[in-house]
């Protein structure tokens, strides 16, 4: 999917931002993902960069209690 992106756009990817938000749900995400009565979730947007340009923005909602995030972070 981003190989065909960076295509369309006829330059490189060159890297995303991610943030994680814990937060309350509005009354219609608790409705959409029906959700119990206090349960918090967690908003995660990806923002995808050719040069300093934002190419792809994604927003996901995670019902917080039934969902763990790991990330492997290469070192060079």
């Amino acid at each position: 999917m981003h190989t065909e992106l960076a295509e369309a756009l006829g330059t490189p990817l060159t890297g995303a931002v991610e943030e994680l938000v814990s937060r309350m749900p509005t009354p219609a995400e608790t409705e959409l993902l029906h959700l119990p009565p206090g349960t918090p979730v967690v908003e995660l947007t990806r923002v995808i960069h050719a040069g300093e340009r934002p190419v792809e923005v994604t927003l996901w909602l995670f019902d917080a209690s039934r969902h763990r995030f790991v990330y492997e972070v290469p070192i060079d």
